[in-house]
This record gives C-alpha cells, structure tokens and sequence, in this order.
C-alpha cells in the first residue's frame, strides 16, 4: 500500500499537476539549423567501375573525399560527417539472434543505450533523446538551456521536456530527407548491398529517418580513403 505523503507531498511534481501546467520548467531544447541545400551543391553519384574491383575502389575512394567537403559545405559544419564516423559496430549476439550491426551507442544514467539506424527507431522519448544526444556530440548545433536535464526530465514523464524532444527530433528528421535521398541516390548503382543493408528492416513504403548515415560509414570501413589521391583531395578539408 502507497504512503499518504506519495500524494500528498509530491503531487505538485507529477507531469499532469496544476502546478506544472501553471510553471512550466524552461527547459528551452534548440536547433538552430539553417535548410540545407543540396540542389546548390549536389552529391554526385559514384563513376560507373565497369565491373572492375580495382577501379570501384578508386572510384569510391574519390567520391568520399569529394562526398564529405560537399557535405561539410552544406550542412555548414562537420556534424552530419561525424554522426557517420562516430557510429560503433556492435558484435554479433547469437544467443539474441542479433546479426553484427552499427548502432548509435550513447551513456544513458549509470548504463549506455543504443539505437540501430538500420531498424526503425522506436517511437519512445528516450530514443529520441539517444539520437540528439548523439547528433549533439558531433556537433549538430543544438543547445539545451539546462543540459541534460532535459533528457533525464523527458525520462521521468516530464511533459513539456517530451514535448521539446519529441520536436527536436522531427526536426532533425525533417532536415535529413533530403540529405537521405542524395546519398541513396550516390551509391546505389556502385554500392547495392550497402542501400540494401539500410532498407532490409523496412517495408517497402516506409523510410529509413538516417538511411544516408550508414552509407557514408559503410563506404569509409570498407573503402576508407586509401588511395594518394583521394587523401590528397580529402586533405584540404578534413
């Protein structure tokens, strides 16, 4: 049986109390992201190999070099690259059935989470906040005005904080459809079994939200940047 005080005395802090609704807290979770424009600067697609090995490599090592300066220029920083890079392989777990797979891996409490981008997201506050946290950490320019408080708040049922995550996050989703579709695009005709590994989970109308991250770190584990000429290219901006 419940203590009278759990009623009594903590009432005021439930996320349906008059008081929330009369005094918000100000969490105030920001982006401040302008619309890319990848018309103006397009991602082209990979050159055709001619069923050559050694020529595909070539070819994607310079497409990457070239792909990552256009998409540092559009996305006005090195955020979108990074969330890439910064993607963990997670081993294999037989015993879960669980095939070798990135993931989106963020410290959570006093644990870690972790969120497939090749499997739809969750529709749940705290995958929101992994992805944002993540997007943050490489530099997507999003400021919270109390930290992570907001995250932790939005975990404890903190209605106005789910609100500003769940916003967030549909932002960021918003702004990565285009971004998804020109790497699609890029890649498929060279690289089929990368889009394919991004879409497997997926029925066929439904859309991977960051179906254009896991390419880049596909093509750059498998691919890097190997070649003299692509490094050379590469180095005048990374």
């Amino acid at each position: 049986m419940k203590e009278a005080e759990d009623h009594k005395g903590y009432g005021m802090f439930d996320s349906d109390s008059h008081f929330e609704q009369q005094y918000p807290i100000p969490h105030k979770l920001t982006m401040d992201l302008k619309q890319m424009k990848w018309n103006e600067e397009p991602i082209e697609a990979i050159p055709d190999s001619g069923g050559c090995m050694q020529t595909r490599e070539e070819n994607v090592d310079k497409w990457l070099a070239k792909t990552i300066r256009t998409i540092i220029t559009v996305a006005q920083g090195e955020w979108l690259v990074e969330m890439s890079k910064g993607l963990q392989l997670v081993p294999a777990d037989t015993k879960r059935g669980l095939a070798e797979h990135y993931a989106i891996v963020v410290s959570w409490e006093s644990s870690s989470m972790e969120v497939r981008l090749d499997e739809k997201i969750p529709a749940h506050v705290n995958s929101y906040s992994a992805v944002i946290k993540y997007a943050i950490k490489c530099g997507c320019p999003t400021a919270s005005a109390t930290g992570d408080a907001v995250f932790a708040a939005g975990a404890a049922n903190d209605s106005q904080a789910e609100r500003e995550i769940k916003q967030t996050y549909d932002k960021l989703v918003g702004y990565m459809a285009s971004y998804n579709s020109w790497i699609e695009k890029a890649v498929k005709m060279q690289l089929p079994m990368i889009v394919l590994t991004t879409k497997q989970h997926f029925r066929k109308h439904e859309f991977n939200a960051f179906g254009g991250v896991l390419p880049i770190k596909y093509a750059l584990d498998e691919y890097g940047l190997s070649t003299q000429s692509a490094r050379d290219e590469a180095s005048t901006k990374l």
